[in-house]
């Protein structure tokens, strides 16, 4: 059951990580582009606020997924009763 646990965790922490890394990145980088426009030194400012955004978007990321796959669980769970309920297969 340990090992279990440890799996899970370990996938809630890496998962997070990776999410949070792709989505800090682009995000950082669109609105560094937006705010200052490409040029000298656009790099340096992208990276400063990756940096800023990837030390906040980590935990939440990390604290706000159970949240998130509740609620995807609970539409997903309510789409197929209304399915149910209509007698359609119909995605």
């Amino acid at each position: 059951m340990t090992v279990q646990r440890n799996n899970a965790l370990k996938r809630r922490l890496l998962n997070g990580f990776f999410m949070s890394l792709l989505m800090a990145s682009v995000m950082s980088a669109v609105m560094t582009l937006v705010n200052t426009g490409p040029g000298p030194g656009f790099f340096l400012r992208w990276m400063r606020a990756f940096c800023i955004g990837f030390a906040a978007a980590y935990p939440t990321a990390f604290l706000c997924a159970p949240l998130a796959q509740r609620l995807t669980d609970r539409l997903l769970n309510a789409d197929v009763a209304k399915q149910n309920e209509s007698g359609t297969d119909k995605i």
